[in-house]
């Protein structure tokens, strides 16, 4: 069963600024880059952007938490995602070193995110 999730404490303007200068290259809302689409990406399944080639890395990872049925993405796994991408899930992207950067940039993305929020709460 999925847990509910905290609110995300960030600043989303300073997210955003975060999104252009670190994610925008691989990532958008719209479509795949070299990246998956990052549209409505809280709550999704970890492998969850259609169409998108995953890394073995990503489906390794994807499958050791699904053992734990925490294999989607949420606050947690997005900033242990951005604190240790290589512990995380075995690749090596980008590291956001700062928590309050990780909380600023989770903030964006939920505030970007047009999904269908399944636990409610102010993020």
């Amino acid at each position: 069963m999925r847990r509910a999730e905290r609110q995300v404490k960030g600043n989303a303007v300073k997210g955003e600024t975060l999104f252009k200068n670190m994610c925008a290259g691989c990532h958008s809302f719209a479509s795949n880059k070299s990246g998956p689409s990052l549209d409505k990406i809280f709550n999704r399944p970890m492998l969850g952007a259609k169409g998108f080639n995953y890394s073995a890395a990503m489906i390794s990872a994807n499958m050791r938490l699904q053992k734990t049925e925490d294999n989607y993405w949420n606050k947690t796994n997005i900033m242990a995602f951005l604190a240790n991408p290589v512990a995380f899930s075995g690749s090596n992207h980008f590291v956001v070193g700062e928590h309050q950067k990780r909380n600023d940039l989770a903030k964006f993305l939920k505030d970007k995110s047009r999904g269908v929020y399944l636990f409610g709460g102010n993020y």
